[in-house]
């Protein structure tokens, strides 16, 4: 059991690591960046430079994560 435990918090945290991942990219879309308001206006400038980046890692984030939904919950693959 401990296995599948560990299996369980892996897409725990995959899904805490691709909604923070989802906030920074929402925060560097264009739509954000012509409001002024917010508690990232001040790291406005600087995360948009990553918005490229996080937005590849958030298709990846998601394509892992549902990989793993499979892996584990349809063939019961536990590590």
């Amino acid at each position: 059991m401990p296995t599948l435990i560990f299996g369980q918090d892996l897409l725990f945290w995959i899904a805490v690591i691709l909604t923070v991942v989802f906030f920074v990219d929402l925060a560097t879309c264009w739509w954000y960046n012509s409001l002024n308001w917010g508690f990232l206006r001040k790291f406005r400038d600087k995360l948009i430079k990553y918005h490229k980046y996080t937005r590849i890692l958030l298709i990846f984030l998601i394509v892992i994560h549902l990989i793993f939904h499979i892996l584990f919950q349809v063939f019961g693959i536990i590590f």
